[in-house]
């Protein structure tokens, strides 16, 4: 049995053209030019025929024959429809041919195709697109279409359902990349927009309440309400209001947009980092409404006990413009909605290193951009009390432009399973991102720019606070033959496994990637409810269960 020697890497962080109309009228005139031409033709034939017919015999005195053309210009009949050619030129045998004229089509410019739809058909009524590994499922899940949208990402471990209620049976259109539902009062139509995807409410007339009510479900997801600036007092010395901080020579620090105050961040309840980034999955922007005449207003939105309730302003439906178009958006998915700039700033947050083995840091990613350039900017990362600093990255020189940002570090700490860790960043005069997040502590302090202070316990700390900051992290090699205690148990390499006593995973599937395992005589193989096994048949994986073995599969 070979045993594969690559690294585990895992991650800590927080939570065809046609012919139109003129083509056809076309066709019909080619067909009537062949028509005159065959009768036009046929009536010369018949008046030479009868030429013959009368002409006097020529006696001794008369020339035995009268040439009849000498070139084709002589059989020229000012026909267009015929083509004049003289047979036999200049001989007893000449004759004056007129051949109908074979009309082709002029060639056409193609008509223009319309764009392919970003939207692919599952079938008449339910539709899906695939944004980046965002995946969405449009129609729900009855034969039936219904105004609902499906969001999963990362192989369907979290997903997001919003649904507007209706019993109706109503087919749903497709128009370029919008797809539509109207019902007599009120329409759905689905969207993408740019960074996210719109499911917009129209309302017809003036409705019986002010709240719109939609259903919502989720799956691993826990929803973070982003409120106003001055309601969470996070800079000490800062004058906040709902969008804006200001130290205190009233230099703008802080800006939440407004579409983000009202809004909620969604995070993947239990894992981040790596491929999970931040854990941040979805935003719902703050919904927006308009009128007929273009008349706006904000709306406010509430999440709970799986309703989503969109409160438009009662005087603005006494006074709009019908139709209503309200916009519930899902946006970006992994940037903190809200940025904050700092000279000498020292900021990050506390997440946990969720993984039950020890690991080794590997990089610290960051959101964030200069406000001088350049800006030099390094990351690092504290023990969870903010009394031990662990580690440095390496120190980078970054520009005025907000990006994901990787620091390497050259030896990276080592990580005990299932603890808190601060991820910190530390930049000459750059920026910061974030989200309001339950559970989350964030820390913040102003450090003359360079050498690491071994302690910053004592620099202001905020709750629910999750930076825009993750680490990323190797595990030490392992058997891939073992039966794992939990998690997923991944073949690769083409290890070759025999089961050598009884195995039932715990909390993840059987992915045999490149290499076998084989069930024995003696031994059982238990798949729990709700995980699976997955051979990869194109690198030739099998999973063989001989004589005595017994493979269980519970549902």
């Amino acid at each position: 049995m070979r045993k594969r020697t690559a690294r585990k890497s895992s991650h800590i962080s927080k939570q065809g053209s046609h012919i139109g109309e003129q083509g056809r009228h076309n066709t019909k005139t080619t067909m009537l030019f062949i028509l005159l031409a065959i009768s036009f033709s046929t009536i010369m034939i018949l008046a030479y025929a009868n030429d013959l017919n009368n002409q006097i015999q020529p006696d001794q005195n008369t020339p035995a024959c009268t040439t009849t053309c000498n070139q084709d210009n002589d059989c020229n009949d000012k026909n267009p429809n015929t083509t004049d050619t003289c047979e036999n030129p200049g001989s007893c045998e000449a004759e004056c041919m007129h051949t109908p004229v074979s009309h082709e089509l002029e060639p056409q410019e193609p008509e223009p195709e319309e764009p392919k739809s970003v939207f692919e058909p599952i079938n008449e009524n339910h539709y899906k697109y695939t944004k980046d590994n965002i995946k969405i499922t449009i129609g729900g899940k009855e034969e039936s279409f219904k105004p609902e949208i499906e969001l999963t990402k990362w192989d369907n471990e979290v997903s997001l359902t919003v649904s507007l209620a209706t019993e109706k049976n109503i087919k749903p259109t497709l128009n370029g990349n919008k797809i539509g539902w109207k019902d007599t009062s009120i329409e759905a139509n689905f969207y993408p927009i740019k960074d996210g995807f719109e499911f917009e409410i129209v309302l017809k007339e003036k409705p019986l309440t002010n709240k719109i009510i939609l259903n919502i479900k989720s799956k691993n997801l826990t929803f973070a309400y982003q409120g106003e600036l001055s309601g969470v007092k996070k800079m000490q010395g800062y004058d906040c209001n709902a969008t804006h901080c200001y130290d205190i020579n009233k230099n703008l620090v802080g800006h939440r947009p407004t579409k983000i105050v009202g809004s909620y961040a969604v995070y993947y309840s239990t894992k981040s980092g790596n491929e999970y980034e931040t854990g941040k999955t979805f935003h719902i922007y703050r919904p927006y409404a308009f009128d007929g005449s273009g008349n706006g207003t904000w709306c406010s939105m509430w999440i709970e006990n799986g309703e989503m309730t969109i409160t438009i302003p009662q005087k603005f439906l006494d006074n709009a413009t019908y139709p209503i178009t309200i916009d519930p958006a899902f946006g970006k998915m992994d940037i903190g909605g809200t940025g904050y700039n700092g000279t000498n700033m020292l900021v990050g947050s506390r997440y946990t290193y969720t993984s039950p083995e020890t690991g080794t840091a590997d990089s610290i990613i960051f959101y964030t951009k200069s406000k001088i350039t350049p800006l030099k900017i390094k990351c690092g990362m504290y023990s969870s009390d903010r009394t031990t600093f662990l580690g440095s990255t390496e120190e980078r020189t970054i520009g005025t432009t907000a990006a994901w940002e990787t620091f390497v570090f050259a030896s990276g700490p080592s990580l005990s399973a299932s603890t808190d860790y601060f991820l910190v960043c530390w930049t000459e005069d750059g920026y910061e991102y974030e989200d309001s997040n339950t559970g989350i502590l964030m820390t913040w302090g102003t450090h003359t720019y360079n050498g690491w202070p071994d302690d910053i316990s004592g620099d202001t700390s905020w709750s629910n606070l999750a930076t825009s900051i993750y680490a990323t992290y190797s595990l030490p090699p392992s058997d891939s033959c073992s039966c794992p205690e939990n998690g997923h148990w991944n073949i690769t390499s083409g290890d070759i496994c025999t089961m050598s006593s009884d195995c039932s995973l715990s909390g993840g599937d059987l992915h045999i990637v490149d290499g076998s395992l084989t069930v024995v005589d003696g031994t059982t193989l238990v798949v729990p409810t709700g995980y699976k096994i997955i051979i990869e048949k194109a690198t030739g994986a099998k999973l063989v269960v001989e004589k005595g073995g017994k493979l269980v599969i519970e549902k």
